[in-house]
């Protein structure tokens, strides 16, 4: 977040950061396969691909963007406080649409991180308002919470690594068009 941070005061667009960050991402994950897993390569087909698809938009891209424009127009911990919303609304849907039983240890342990990391950020000390800053960090919150449980899905029927290759493949595509690199 510190080193983001100082790129975007330095005038960088939080589009233009998040194209670039998730583009180096992609063109790494690439490398490593290349050298380590050949057949992550290969892109999945069929139901695992369109979730591979929606987790490269929501899961990388929208997240990465989210959280960027809201590290660029709040302090940075209340930006982490709203992103790390995310494992409470995990929780939220384990509880409430796949109708699984959520320990009571669980909603504390959630309760006592967010109070913690609240502490760690000091978010009281830089409290200032911004709401569209407020609107991208539940965004990102919810984009995060999207992160883990496409992950998740796809994770379960495919090697990690590919599923994550292939998701910063498909984040870098969308995001070059829409925001491309040689504008950087």
């Amino acid at each position: 977040a510190g080193v983001s941070r100082v790129a975007l005061r330095a005038g960088v667009d939080p589009a233009a950061l998040t194209t670039l960050r998730v583009t180096g991402t992609a063109v790494v994950l690439v490398v490593v396969a290349a050298l380590f897993r050949r057949d992550a390569l290969r892109p999945p087909g069929g139901r695992l691909g369109l979730l591979v698809v929606v987790h490269g938009l929501v899961g990388v891209a929208a997240l990465q963007w989210t959280y960027f424009v809201a590290i660029d127009r709040l302090p940075v911990g209340m930006a982490l406080l709203l992103e790390y919303q995310a494992p409470i609304l995990v929780a939220l849907w384990a509880r409430f649409v796949q109708r699984e039983q959520v320990s009571s240890r669980l909603w504390v342990g959630l309760a006592l991180a967010v109070v913690g990391l609240a502490a760690a950020t000091d978010v009281w000390g830089d409290a200032t308002f911004d709401g569209l800053g407020v609107l991208a960090g539940l965004a990102a919150a919810v984009c995060f919470a999207g992160y883990f449980l496409i992950g998740e899905a796809g994770v379960a029927r495919l090697d990690p690594l590919r599923v994550i290759l292939w998701s910063f493949a498909v984040a870098s595509v969308a995001l070059n068009l829409l925001n491309p690199l040689t504008g950087f």
